[in-house]
């Protein structure tokens, strides 16, 4: 069986022994008329899977659980010897089908040929000005067809470059596509966050769409809870501050405020409620984070008091 197969039957493993919870309802209104909702959930912004993008060997993993990575970072390398090879490769035919589009020999010789041509072919047409038949009608004739010819050696030369710079444009993007296939062996981080689990070991293959690890955004958090469409109206909440009290070991709680950034336009038939979303900016405690995805919370929503203009989810008028 497949690395690939085994991590995806891990998850659903993980899955299924996870408990279901209910999105936590309004449990009561404050002196404000502000709605309170208990067991509102917590999950991280950001919380990926992050794959390989292409075939081969995973020659290194530059990071481990539990590590921070910033955006960008890299996380794991999979064999890239072929790329490294093939945008060589494509960078050396970039640079020779740039230099015949920016040769210009061809033309400049064309150039000079037709001058001498021109001042041979009126020479005899002068020599013959001054005495009858001094030249033959059919040199005088040759004469013309060879300034003739340097002339369309010249547009040749001309066209001859147009057709080289496409050339040199193909060249470029074919260095493009060989860049991104090498990019696509470097697997970096999306977003800035911390390592939760790896799914594959160094010197494993791995297949496109195989899962490396899985990385989580902890720094903003999204607290979700469902309201009571017959008690309030999406736009009584879109964009309103909150706060979120969460209840953390042996009783500590904290306290931190947020903003409604999401509010649902579907309100679901069989218990008239809808989603409402808020975000909160987490906070640490030494070396770890005081909230974590996955607790409970208490969330207000201070429906009283004005909406912020930043919130996400409300679309600015149109002018």
């Amino acid at each position: 069986m497949s690395s690939s197969l085994l991590v995806i039957l891990a998850l659903f493993a993980q899955v299924a022994e996870m408990p279901t919870y209910r999105l936590g309802n309004q449990e009561r209104v404050d002196a404000n008329g502000d709605p309170v909702f208990s067991g509102a959930s917590i999950t991280a912004e950001e919380d990926s899977i992050i794959s390989a993008e292409a075939e081969g060997t995973l020659v290194k993993l530059a990071v481990k659980e539990g590590d921070r990575v910033g955006q960008k970072g890299v996380l794991a390398t999979i064999d890239e010897r072929l790329a490294l090879a093939q945008v060589d490769a494509a960078k050396l035919t970039l640079d020779a089908a740039t230099e015949r589009a920016n040769d210009k020999v061809e033309e400049q010789y064309a150039i000079l040929a037709r001058d001498v041509a021109e001042v041979d072919w009126k020479k005899d047409v002068a020599a013959n000005t001054d005495q009858r038949n001094a030249v033959t009608d059919i040199q005088i004739l040759q004469k013309k067809l060879v300034f003739d010819r340097s002339n369309l050696q010249i547009d040749k030369a001309r066209k001859d470059q147009i057709i080289a710079k496409k050339e040199a444009a193909v060249k470029s993007a074919e260095l493009k596509v060989a860049e991104i296939g090498l990019d696509r062996r470097i697997i970096k981080a999306p977003f800035e966050g911390e390592v939760q689990q790896l799914f594959q070991k160094e010197s494993q293959w791995v297949n496109p769409g195989d899962p490396i690890l899985r990385l989580v955004k902890f720094d903003v958090l999204r607290v979700e809870s469902r309201v009571d469409a017959k008690k309030f109206d999406p736009s009584e909440l879109a964009g309103k501050p909150v706060t979120v009290s969460v209840r953390l070991a042996r009783d500590r709680q904290v306290t931190l405020p947020g903003r409604v950034t999401y509010v649902s336009q579907t309100v679901n038939p069989v218990n008239q409620e809808y989603l409402v979303r808020a975000e909160i900016q987490n906070k640490r405690e030494g070396d770890y984070w005081l909230v974590r995805p996955g607790l409970f919370a208490e969330m207000t929503i201070h429906a009283s008091q004005p909406a912020q203009p930043q919130a996400r989810g409300i679309a600015a008028p149109a002018k």
